[in-house]
């Protein structure tokens, strides 16, 4: 009865965002046969991000609570503005104050005698004054998506009372091109980049703790990585200096490059070209842009070091190092002619739900909602929809990997590095059930769930 009633109120009153995800449009009727058996109509076949892995995990709202207030709420909005402090819970903890931020034990749940039994989240300005307190006590772990940054795990690491946990992070940094302005728009020149860029020596150099990535997906998401697929892909950017250097010219050749004094290795080093022209005519100079030290250091080391390969190439590129909002708006905002305003960026992407991988369409479909690139392809759109349409993991998996494929040729992402995941809690005094999981400690929603005093 509660997921008829929950089912019912996410359509009467247009319910979206994860309600919407969670109960799709493709549902037609949630109808309960009996007190323990529910029935699910679809207007069609669904696939796996509808069944199992939308409705299967839906959120439910009880119905003896939530009555009333639907009953009198006209409109999502009003809804989502009613007292939420009534609501009763199926985990371990509720939301007790949402203005500060803080949960207690759910006196209903099956409770070991070590679960917390109130957690409350403060918010810190700077990683710093985090690194801080949790230093002097005054808090017990730090929720960051990215994780620690190497400088502050390193100075935590020899506080008493304090463990450090370096999990694979479910996640991906990339270059991401504008393929509405040359060259970027010109495959030749993404892929002269990919062929060129050693992913693998630069990740050992200035991230050696992460993965150098050739998919979207990491290497660490067992249930869906293909190894062998993966290794076709990478194996086009493999081969000596020479070698590549050698595969990147005649990409770019055939298309229209030439130079006064081309690019070349000399005792094993590349020097670069000068005099470039495409198709006749000087390039104008490039820019990435990335976002600066206090966000993440790693970044702008990698898109330095990106930019002195496509200077090898005989273009000029500055790197522009400023705020990671800065950067969000110019890649993800268009201006009313339809424009984006940059050249190339360095971003990263946390994955998601790594039990259904189903970011490729927000990311990389003509339509998708983050499509920051442009990119607009019949053939990825059309494996897409297949992986979106799969009712069986091997016909999703399939799919998925022919969208790998199709990537690691058009190359609207340069995929960089899986990064790690590094973590600090007070293990003096708590305990975390899970650890080392693809997306840390804080993988399992905000890892809360697994957090346990020390007896």
């Amino acid at each position: 009865d509660d997921m008829v009633f929950t089912f019912d109120t996410v359509r009467r009153l247009h319910l979206g965002g994860a309600w919407l995800d969670s109960y799709p449009p493709n549902a037609t009727a949630v109808i309960a046969e009996t007190p323990d058996r529910i029935r699910i109509d679809f207007d069609h076949r669904p696939g796996l991000g509808e069944w199992p892995f939308a409705l299967g995990l839906a959120p439910v709202m009880p119905r003896h609570v939530w009555l009333s207030v639907v009953e009198q709420s006209a409109s999502a909005e009003e809804l989502m503005a009613a007292d939420a402090s009534v609501d009763v819970s199926g985990g371990p903890l509720n939301i007790f104050e949402r203005t500060a931020s803080r949960i207690v034990a759910n006196v209903d749940h099956r409770r070991s005698g070590s679960m917390v039994d109130t957690v409350v989240f403060e918010i810190f300005d700077t990683e710093a004054e985090a690194a801080d307190a949790l230093a002097a006590g005054d808090i017990d772990t730090i929720l960051n998506p990215r994780g620690l940054s190497s400088q502050v795990a390193e100075r935590l690491s020899s506080v008493d009372g304090v463990s450090i946990e370096r999990s694979p992070s479910n996640s991906v940094r990339y270059l991401g091109f504008n393929l509405g302005r040359s060259p970027m728009s010109n495959v030749a020149f993404r892929t002269a980049i990919a062929i060129l860029a050693d992913r693998t020596a630069m990740t050992q150099l200035i991230i050696p703790d992460a993965l150098p990535a050739f998919t979207i997906i990491s290497p660490l998401n067992a249930s869906w990585f293909d190894s062998d697929a993966a290794a076709r892909i990478a194996s086009v950017f493999a081969g000596t200096t020479e070698s590549r250097l050698n595969a990147a010219r005649t990409v770019l050749e055939q298309t229209g490059y030439t130079w006064e004094t081309p690019p070349r290795v000399e005792d094993g080093l590349l020097l670069p070209g000068s005099g470039l022209l495409i198709a006749g005519q000087k390039p104008a100079p490039l820019t990435i842009l990335t976002p600066g030290d206090l966000y993440d250091p790693d970044r702008p080391e990698y898109a330095r070091r990106i930019a002195q390969v496509i200077e090898t190439l005989g273009f000029e590129v500055r790197v522009v190092v400023t705020d990671f909002d800065t950067v969000a708006d110019l890649a993800f905002t268009k201006t009313g002619d339809n424009v984006r305003q940059y050249d190339m960026y360095l971003l990263g992407w946390t994955l998601g739900n790594p039990a259904y991988p189903s970011y490729y369409g927000p990311l990389f479909t003509k339509s998708g909602d983050v499509n920051s690139t442009g990119y607009d392809s019949t053939d990825f759109d059309r494996a897409w929809g297949e992986f979106a349409a799969a009712s069986t993991l091997r016909g999703a998996h399939d799919a998925l990997w022919r969208m790998e494929s199709i990537l690691g040729v058009d190359l609207p992402y340069l995929p960089l590095y899986h990064p790690q995941i590094v973590e600090a809690f007070r293990s003096d005094r708590i305990r975390f059930l899970q650890k080392d999981t693809l997306g840390g400690i804080q993988g399992r929603n905000g890892a809360i769930e697994d957090v346990n005093r020390i007896p």
